[in-house]
């Protein structure tokens, strides 16, 4: 299976930030109330050791797209969190023959793509 990079520099950078904050290696200070605000930076606090209450778990939601051979889009499912999105679009990609899309729809960004048919 191969998975087609696709330019997302924001999920990215965000994707990027968290397995640093994971390993330690970055660390944002208290003060940094708009970082703290959105929901994605959660995880990111309870790590530094931010109170709770100052932030909300919230998961990226992420959609699953087929294309099917007559070009039509199929929605397949909609999954929580970067890695269980992309755990799921490869288990999906070893059932079906055509392209799946990986999409974040707020931001309206392709995170990933498999099964791409060549041109």
């Amino acid at each position: 299976m191969k998975i087609s990079a696709v330019e997302n520099a924001v999920e990215a950078g965000i994707y990027s930030c968290d397995q640093l904050m994971h390993a330690g290696k970055l660390k944002a200070f208290d003060s940094l109330s708009n970082f703290y605000s959105v929901a994605s930076h959660a995880v990111f606090a309870t790590l530094i050791g931010v109170p709770e209450k100052r932030t909300k778990a919230v998961k990226r939601r992420y959609d699953l797209f087929e294309v099917l051979p007559d070009g039509s889009v199929r929605w397949r499912c909609t999954v929580e969190g970067h890695e269980q999105a992309m755990s799921t679009l490869r288990k999906l990609a070893a059932l079906t023959p055509n392209e799946l899309r990986l999409m974040h729809l707020p931001t309206q960004n392709l995170i990933a793509r498999m099964n791409e048919k060549a041109e």
